[in-house]
C-alpha cells in the first residue's frame, strides 16, 4: 500500500513539475515578444524619422553628411537658415535642393519673399529681340531680368545713396552629383539711385560683345563683369552634355550699428539648364575679352564729376615752388604737353611740406616723394578733351646722399570730365 501511495506521489510530483516549467517557459516566451515587439516600435520609430544630409564639403553630394529632421529642428545654437542653403531629403537625387523646398524645415528658414523674380533671356543685338528661355547653350548669349512690382531698393532694403547687390553663380552637375561655385566670390552690382529706384534690371550672364550691361562703383575705378564666362574650364565643365546654372542675387543687411551681419541676408535665386560644348569654349573667352576692354575702357574715358578741389581755395604751396613753376613741370611731364596743355588750376592739399624716401628691402633709398600733392585741372587743347590728375614731385636718389633735379610724377590715374563744367 505504501508503494502505491509513494508511486502516486511521486507521479503527482512530476506532472506538477512539468506543469510549472511549462508555465515558465509560457512567461518566457510571453516576455520574449513583449521585448521584442518594444525592439520592434524602436526599429519602426527610427526608420520612419526623416533624414536630411548636407552637401559634403559644400561641393558634392558623393559624401553627404546626413542629419535627423528632429535635431536640424531643435535647432541647438538658434541658427537661422538661408532659405538657399544647400540640403536634400536622404534618398533624392539631384544636387539643386534648398531648405525652402521642405515645408518641415520652415521653422528654421530665413523668412522668404517672393516679391521678386529672375528670368533669363537671350538677346540678339542686331534685331533687339529678347528671347525669354529657361534652357540655352554654350553657343547662346544670356542674361538675367531681375523684377519686382515695387523697386529694387524696396525689395532688398538698399541705401539708394549706396545701393550695392551681388551676383554669384553655381553649377550643378548631376552626373557626378558636384557642385561648382565660381570661387565663392561675388561679383557686385553697384546701383545708382536711378537704378535702385527701377522695378526690374537686366544683367549679362554670358554677353554679346555688342550688347552688355555696366554697373559701376561712384568712383568709376570697379564695375560689375560676370563670373560665368570664366567658368568654362575642364574643372568645372568635365564632359559635354547637361548641366544647371543658378544665378544667385543678393545684398548683404546691416545692423542698427551699420555693421554687416553674418550671412547673405536678402537673397533670391533661380537656374536654367546649360548644353555645355567644349568646342565653344575659345569663342566664350574671346568675347569676354572683349566685354571686358569695352567696360574698362569705357569706364576710364567716361566722363566722372569734378571733385570738390575745384570749388575749393588752394592750400598754400609748400615744396618751395610756386603755382607756375608747378605747371609748367606738370606739362613738361608729357612728351610734347607744352603745346597741347594747358593747365586750368592747380589744387594743391594741406601740408606741411618736406619729403618721404622710398628704400628698397635692404634700406637703400631708391627716391623721394613730396609730402604736398596737387591735383591738376587741366585741358587738352588738341582733342579738345577735360580731366584732372593727382600730381607730386619726385627726385630720384644718387647715392651718397645727393639726389636728382625734381621730377613730376604722373603716374595716377587720368579722370575725363566735362569740359564746359570746367570754367
Amino acid at each position: 500500500m505504501k508503494k502505491h501511495i509513494l508511486l502516486l506521489a511521486l507521479i503527482t510530483f512530476s506532472a506538477n513539475a512539468q506543469l510549472g516549467g511549462l508555465v515558465n517557459k509560457a512567461k518566457e516566451k510571453l516576455s520574449e515578444k513583449r521585448s521584442e515587439s518594444k525592439i520592434s516600435k524602436t526599429m519602426t520609430t527610427e526608420n520612419q524619422e526623416m533624414w536630411f544630409e548636407y552637401p559634403y564639403q559644400g561641393y558634392d553630394y558623393t559624401s553627404p553628411s546626413p542629419v535627423r529632421l528632429s535635431d536640424i529642428q531643435k535647432n541647438e545654437y538658434n541658427e537661422i537658415f538661408s532659405p538657399f542653403q544647400h540640403i536634400r531629403k536622404k534618398g533624392e537625387v539631384g544636387t539643386m535642393h534648398y531648405f525652402k523646398d521642405y515645408p518641415e524645415l520652415q521653422p528654421v528658414v530665413q523668412p522668404y519673399n517672393n516679391n521678386l523674380k529672375i528670368e533669363f533671356f537671350e538677346a540678339l543685338p542686331s534685331s533687339g529681340k529678347e528671347i525669354m528661355a529657361n534652357s540655352f547653350t554654350s553657343h547662346s548669349h544670356i542674361y538675367a531680368r531681375i523684377s519686382t512690382n515695387s523697386s529694387i531698393k524696396e525689395v532688398f532694403d538698399l541705401d539708394e545713396e549706396n545701393a550695392v547687390i551681388n551676383l554669384k553663380i553655381n553649377l550643378y552637375d548631376d552626373d557626378s552629383q558636384k557642385i561648382r561655385y565660381n570661387n565663392n566670390i561675388s561679383c557686385a552690382l553697384f546701383l545708382s539711385k536711378e537704378e535702385a529706384n527701377l522695378k526690374s534690371l537686366d544683367v549679362d550672364i554670358l554677353p554679346h560683345s555688342m550688347k552688355y550691361s555696366v554697373f559701376k562703383n561712384k568712383e568709376g575705378d570697379s564695375f560689375y563683369i560676370s563670373p560665368f564666362p570664366n567658368m568654362h574650364d575642364q574643372l568645372n565643365f568635365p564632359r559635354n552634355g547637361a548641366y544647371k546654372v543658378g544665378v544667385f542675387i543678393y545684398a548683404k543687411q546691416k545692423d542698427d550699428w551699420g555693421n554687416y551681419k553674418e550671412g547673405d541676408g536678402i537673397m533670391y535665386c533661380n537656374s536654367f539648364d546649360y548644353d555645355f560644348s567644349a568646342k565653344e569654349v575659345a569663342t566664350i573667352k574671346s568675347e569676354f575679352q572683349t566685354v571686358f576692354e569695352s567696360k574698362k575702357n569705357g569706364i576710364k574715358y567716361a566722363n566722372k564729376d569734378l571733385p570738390e578741389e575745384w570749388n575749393s581755395k588752394s592750400n598754400a604751396f609748400t615744396m618751395g615752388m610756386t603755382e607756375q613753376q608747378i605747371s609748367n613741370l606738370y606739362v613738361n611731364s608729357y612728351s610734347g604737353g607744352a603745346k597741347v596743355l594747358k593747365v586750368i588750376k592747380v589744387y594743391a592739399h594741406q601740408s606741411s611740406g618736406g619729403w618721404t624716401v622710398q628704400k628698397n628691402e635692404y634700406g637703400i633709398p631708391l627716391y623721394r616723394y613730396s609730402n604736398q600733392f596737387y591735383t591738376m585741372f587741366v585741358k587738352n587743347i588738341e582733342s579738345n578733351s577735360c580731366y584732372y590728375q593727382r600730381f607730386s614731385l619726385r627726385q630720384q636718389y644718387n647715392g651718397g646722399g645727393t639726389y636728382d633735379a625734381v621730377i613730376g610724377d604722373i603716374t595716377y590715374d587720368v579722370n575725363f570730365t566735362d569740359c564746359s563744367k570746367m570754367k
